[in-house]
């Protein structure tokens, strides 16, 4: 009897975990084609400001009191009052995109709710929105029952309800929210959980068809990250790529990686003049790919104190050191070629050359830069700065993240947080990284936030 009691508390405790998830869920289309569900906002965020980021960031910073500061003051001007709009942004929360057979196009709708009140929070919203955004974007909102319909309504009306709650969860952690997004050839999944003080995501990429399989299964490159890890980088954010086939994981990730591409004015030009040279770039570029990232501490205080709510709020940008690297077989003046050909202007100076954009472009030792800063500085900072691949925060992070990954972004936000706060060391820290998963036969990823 005693072992029947706790067996039913279990299976009771599930339902009311998935309760939430279940109930967003048959509110949206069946057909959608990417769905994202997150259960209890206003709770759930309290639980993620547990980690230690976002307890000394948003806590101790005091920058959740500015944030609502400045946003309550948005509201009053809008002529509405914030307890009015609260409710609408601490329920349950649904997005869903579907297409419309009626409109032969891509539609979408988000779900808020149960809320009191959704009428005046309809009302306040209205008011609020173009605050943010052009009136002409404001969208279509409804109050149907204790819940907010923000889209396109007329085509929502017509769609078929019911998301079917096991694509979302099944083989999936548990969380307090969930996404989903499918195609005929791929398909990703993932849920969001705070597990002992860290914000997780686990979810994976799935190929569909038998030739996205095998898209998937020869995406990584056999060596990996951990080369790429060991070179110099920025202290602050740093990332690595070792793919085989960069257009492939262009086309199934949405991730730029041609060169030639990001080069501004390449878009508007007469693409025929210089698709040759274009292919010829981006047949050069290899697919192992660093970034770095860097900002000033100080600049980022002053932009938390602009948000002061003392009048219009000036925030200022702050300052920052950016800095891409390709593996390039190619020669440097490929890239004069294409500069000349799209019609920016440039100068040059040993073998680098400065965009009138204010871009620095060099080759050294088969790594194509691209940086805000010039050939010298950007060298000496590197020199200078402690990897954060070598950071303690990250190696606490990273070991339990397989060796064969083959994409890593770290972020030190304990090193930010020492920084702003005057403090020492500060065990934080943001990763994510994907790695190919033989056993699954997919492609894994791991997000986490401490």
């Amino acid at each position: 009897m005693k072992r029947l009691v706790i067996v039913f508390l279990v299976l009771a405790l599930t339902v009311s975990a998935l309760a939430g998830v279940s109930s967003m869920a048959s509110k949206l289309p069946r057909n959608a084609e990417t769905v994202f569900v997150i259960e209890d906002l206003k709770a759930n965020f309290e639980k993620m400001k547990t980690t230690t980021f976002l307890d000394f960031f948003l806590e101790q910073l005091a920058v959740e009191i500015l944030i609502q500061q400045y946003f309550e003051m948005i509201v009053y001007n809008s002529g509405s009052r914030p307890s009015d709009i609260y409710p609408a942004i601490s329920a349950d929360v649904g997005f869903a995109t579907w297409y419309s057979p009626e409109s032969m196009k891509m539609k979408s709708i988000i779900v808020l709710g149960p809320m009191d009140r959704p009428s005046s929070a309809r009302t306040a919203l209205r008011n609020v929105l173009p605050q943010f955004i052009s009136p002409q974007d404001v969208p279509e909102i409804q109050v149907e029952g204790s819940y907010l319909y923000l889209g396109d309504l007329k085509e929502f009306a017509l769609a078929e309800k019911g998301f079917p709650t096991d694509k979302l969860i099944d083989g999936l952690p548990k969380g307090f929210g969930y996404f989903y997004a499918g195609t005929d050839e791929i398909l990703q999944r993932s849920s969001v959980r705070v597990d002992q003080g860290r914000f997780v995501i686990d979810g994976h990429i799935e190929g569909l068809t038998e030739e996205t399989r095998q898209v998937l299964k020869k995406l990584p490159r056999e060596e990996g990250t951990l080369d790429l890890e060991m070179m110099n980088h920025y202290s602050l954010v740093a990332a690595v790529l070792s793919v085989n086939e960069p257009s492939a994981f262009e086309e199934l990730l949405g991730v730029g990686l041609g060169i030639a591409l990001q080069i501004p004015g390449t878009q508007e030009m007469e693409i025929d003049e210089a698709l040759p040279l274009i292919a010829q770039i981006i047949g050069n570029v290899t697919g192992r790919v660093m970034l770095d990232f860097s900002v000033p501490v100080e600049d980022i205080f002053s932009a938390l104190l602009s948000l002061q709510p003392q009048g219009d709020p000036d925030i200022d940008v702050p300052s920052y050191d950016y800095l891409t690297r390709y593996e390039f077989l190619g020669d440097i003046y490929e890239i004069k070629a294409l500069l000349d050909i799209v019609g920016i202007e440039y100068t040059e100076s040993d073998g680098a050359f400065r965009t009138e954009d204010g871009q620095h472009l060099w080759l050294d030792e088969g790594w194509l830069f691209q940086s805000n800063s010039r050939k010298a500085t950007t060298d000496d900072r590197l020199q200078k700065s402690k990897n954060a691949f070598e950071s303690l925060n990250y190696r606490a992070l990273i070991e339990n993240i397989p060796e064969e990954r083959f994409i890593v972004l770290f972020a030190d936000t304990g090193h930010l947080l020492a920084g702003l706060l005057g403090s020492g060391q500060i065990e934080s820290g943001l990763l994510a990284a994907a790695w190919y998963s033989q056993d699954n036969d997919l492609i894994e990823f791991k997000a986490i936030l401490k």
